[in-house]
C-alpha cells in the first residue's frame, strides 16, 4: 500500500471518529436542552458535582444490606423539578448509562432506585420486585439512545402542575456488587444519570 493511500485512510478514519464523538456529545447535550425546554430541571447533590455515580473498592453484598447503604458518596440523591402551566403534563424517563471505563459485568451490578416522600423511601418497581429482590443492570429495559446497549430505563414518570404550579420528585439511587459475584476484585462501575422528557 502506498504512503499516500495510507495517509488518506488515516485521515478518513480520524474524521469518522470525530463525527461519531461529536454525535454522542450533541445527542447528550440535546437531551439536556430538551429537559429545560420542557420545563424540567435535573437537580442532584453528589460528591462528584456531576451526574456521574461510581462504585469502587468493591465488596459483594446482599440485597438486604444494599438497600440500607447510607454513607455519603454511596448514594446518588437527585430530584426532578419544574414549573409547569395549568393542566400541562410532561412524561419523562430517568435513564442510567454505563460509562465506557466500567469493568464490572452488567449482571454483577445491582441497581436500586427509590422515591423519597416526606422523608420515607419507596422502591421503584423497575428495580425491585414484589419479593424485594433487586434487579441487575443487565436486566433493566434498554433505552434507545447513544451509546446503544449501555443506556437503561430506571423509571418512567409524568410531571404535572402541582402545588403553586410546581412539580418536584426526589429519588435516591444505590448500586452495589451482587453477593454471588466471584470476579470483582480490581474492577469498577460508573454510570451517568439523565432525565429525558418524552414529548
Amino acid at each position: 500500500m502506498s504512503r499516500k493511500r495510507q495517509i488518506i485512510i488515516s485521515v478518513l478514519a480520524l474524521l469518522s471518529l470525530t463525527l461519531v464523538t461529536t454525535g454522542v456529545s450533541y445527542s447528550l447535550l440535546d437531551y439536556d436542552e430538551s429537559a429545560v425546554k420542557a420545563g424540567l430541571i435535573f437537580d442532584y447533590s453528589n460528591y462528584h458535582g456531576t451526574p456521574e455515580f461510581s462504585i469502587s473498592n468493591l465488596t459483594p453484598i446482599s440485597d438486604e444490606l444494599g438497600k440500607k447503604i447510607s454513607a455519603d458518596g454511596q448514594i446518588f440523591h437527585f430530584s426532578v423539578k419544574g414549573k409547569l402551566k395549568k393542566d400541562e403534563t410532561v412524561p419523562y424517563s430517568i435513564v442510567i448509562t454505563k460509562k465506557t471505563n466500567s469493568t464490572l459485568a452488567d449482571d454483577s451490578v445491582k441497581v436500586y432506585l427509590t422515591e423519597v416522600i416526606n422523608g420515607k423511601e419507596y422502591p421503584i418497581d423497575t428495580t425491585c420486585n414484589q419479593a424485594g429482590e433487586v434487579t441487575t443492570f443487565s436486566k433493566l429495559k434498554e433505552y434507545p439512545i447513544l451509546p446503544i446497549g449501555n443506556s437503561k430505563i430506571l423509571y418512567k414518570g409524568i410531571a404535572e402542575n402541582g402545588y403553586n404550579g410546581r412539580f418536584n420528585r426526589d429519588y435516591k439511587l444505590r448500586i452495589w456488587v451482587d453477593k454471588n459475584t466471584a470476579n470483582y476484585q480490581g474492577r469498577s462501575f460508573s454510570v451517568d444519570i439523565s432525565i429525558i422528557p418524552e414529548n
